[in-house]
């Protein structure tokens, strides 16, 4: 299957978005330790550079570990895990489900 460049700049973008939300919130709180889970379907073409992006993000903020998790049929497992209250700290999905899971109540804003 090709992958468009469109998608694959989107799928960075989103990348970027997540690792800077989780910068802002802990630069102007306290610095406990964490450890966050990120659940992704992430294409072998991308995951180099999203383990980079998240390597800059220890690099900065060493009190917080972030463990990337490559799950295959991410959207089933996703269904599945969050309602059980067993899903991950963090999700990258596709755009197209950002409806289906704002009503279902799975997804906030981070102004929340």
């Amino acid at each position: 299957m090709v992958i468009s460049k469109k998608i694959k700049i989107l799928a960075a973008i989103i990348v970027i978005a997540i690792v800077a939300s989780a910068g802002v919130y802990f630069l102007f709180f306290t610095k406990p330790r964490a450890d966050v889970i990120i659940w992704a379907a992430v294409l072998p073409s991308e995951e180099e550079l999203t383990l980079e992006f998240i390597e800059k993000f220890h690099e900065q903020y060493p009190n917080i570990t972030v463990e990337l998790v490559n799950v295959a049929d991410l959207r089933t497992r996703l269904l599945a895990a969050i309602p059980a209250g067993k899903g991950p700290d963090l999700f990258m999905w596709a755009h197209d489900w950002t409806g289906e899971f704002a009503e279902a109540g799975y997804i906030v804003p981070l102004d929340e």
